[in-house]
């Protein structure tokens, strides 16, 4: 049997790698850039399952990788498995959830922060030796809308009770909307806060979410935090926004093409940017690692 990593992150991690090693001889590493289309499937082509991180596993792929008999998740983001596909060519798939909360609900609360404390404008000024403080605003003034009540949601919500009481969550799961909390709609959200966090999974509803239409509705110098899909945002809208208003600011972990970046965009002053760095944490990768290490044994011990 032959393993595929996809992942980058995987394949840089020893402790992992040498945990597969323990359990599989003939294992394939990617350490190099992220694989999609003719270099996934050049890749994948002879291995018998995949460990992936954002890869895109589509029709495609599996009509070319024919070997492949079973799909190891790095990671919770489920997007990029296409499994109308996956069904039809008798793929198994391992997943698993919750594993990488605490590192994107910290990212969040650094994002709020570093934007509302200027701590930009402030660090350069140290740093030109100009001792002249930037007067930023406290947490606890802001109104906080959470887009998503999933494990991150429900998280950030218990970690920012402690630093603000207003926060406003929107969430369409009714099962989901339980416990002494604000559950608002997406259109008083947009209306009212000042910083907004998107942490909604990917789908038909969500996609293109922030638009024209929202963004009109917003306050002028709110902040919209992304750390869960970039095509939640439709970035040509977006983009107009923030080029029609300076004082809207946007702190973005996650685009909508990873791999050909929307420079205009990123060039914005108030645009914040990071590599989709959300789960990158050494506890986290351990974590996620570790998961899909455990969905490959569990597939082998079921064969």
């Amino acid at each position: 049997m032959k393993i595929g990593v996809c992942s980058r992150s995987f394949s840089n991690n020893a402790d992992l790698v040498n945990l597969l090693k323990k359990y599989f001889k003939n294992i394939k590493l990617n350490k190099s850039s992220r694989l999609n289309g003719t270099k996934l499937i050049k890749f994948l082509k002879d291995c018998d399952v995949a460990i992936v991180g954002l890869e895109k596993i589509n029709k495609n792929v599996l009509e070319n990788c024919y070997k492949l008999k079973f799909i190891s998740k790095f990671g919770v983001g489920l997007d990029n498995l296409d499994f109308y596909q996956l069904k039809k060519f008798k793929i198994g798939v391992g997943f698993s959830k919750n594993l990488n909360s605490e590192s994107v609900t910290d990212l969040v609360i650094l994002a709020m922060l570093y934007k509302i404390r200027l701590f930009k404008s402030n660090l350069d000024n140290a740093k030109n030796f100009k001792w002249k403080p930037n007067i930023g605003e406290n947490l606890s003034s802001k109104k906080i809308g959470i887009i998503g009540y999933g494990n991150i949601g429900r998280l950030l919500y218990r970690k920012l009770k402690s630093f603000c009481p207003q926060i406003y969550v929107n969430e369409i799961n009714k099962k989901k909307m339980v416990g002494d909390i604000n559950f608002k709609s997406k259109s008083f959200i947009f209306e009212n806060c000042d910083i907004i966090s998107l942490n909604t999974d990917l789908n038909i509803k969500t996609k293109n979410m922030i638009n024209k239409k929202t963004l009109s509705k917003m306050k002028k110098n709110c902040l919209i935090i992304n750390t869960s899909r970039g095509e939640v945002i439709n970035e040509s809208h977006f983009y107009e926004h923030l080029t029609r208003n300076p004082n809207f600011n946007c702190f973005l972990d996650v685009m909508t093409n990873e791999q050909i970046l929307n420079k205009k965009l990123i060039k914005l002053a108030n645009v914040c940017i990071t590599p989709h760095i959300g789960g990158s944490t050494s506890a986290s990768i351990k974590k996620m690692g570790l998961a899909s290490i455990k969905k490959v044994l569990n597939y082998v011990e079921r064969k």
